[in-house]
């Protein structure tokens, strides 16, 4: 498992699983290295890096052997903190030289959104409501660039197949 802070809080936090130290003094945008757990359901703690160290958030997930997961830390609709468990499910490609990508929305209560491909401006994903993650899609080595809208309703934009 790893984490990914994606809680837009200005103070750092120290993540737990099993009162045992995980991600040490981490701050939004940092994402943790993988790191095994057994099999079974674990506990996981946040608490603030420093000052007083009361628990800001405790959850317990299920962990399967030879699974990855991403625990996102996030924030909810009343202004605390929230964890999504994201199971990394893997893509396989089949073609040289093609890799897979997927996008979450973790950025706040309410948001839907519209990845678009900037050169085209091809729908990608749509409708990433708020606290999910889209499938995974494949696509050629490169470098592509991707820009954000609300989630069109109506709209006559076809998503790009994977």
């Amino acid at each position: 498992m790893r984490f990914l802070n994606a809680s837009a809080n200005t103070f750092a936090v120290n993540i737990e699983v099993d009162q045992n130290a995980f991600a040490i003094n981490s701050r939004f945008g940092t994402v943790s290295n993988y790191e095994p757990v057994s099999d079974g359901f674990h506990t996981i703690t946040v608490r603030r890096a420093s000052g007083i160290s009361n628990i800001l958030l405790q959850r317990s997930f299920p962990f399967s052997a030879e699974q990855r997961y991403t625990v996102v830390l996030t924030d909810n609709a009343s202004g605390g903190l929230d964890m999504i468990q994201v199971p990394a499910t893997g893509c396989n490609t089949f073609n040289y030289n093609t890799g897979c990508y997927r996008v979450a929305n973790m950025s706040y209560s309410g948001s839907s959104y519209d990845v678009m491909l900037y050169n085209t401006h091809s729908v990608v994903f749509r409708g990433l409501n708020y606290q999910s993650v889209s499938s995974y899609k494949q696509a050629a080595a490169g470098s592509y660039q991707f820009y954000l809208t609300n989630s069109s309703t109506g709209s006559l934009m076809q998503e790009l197949p994977a």
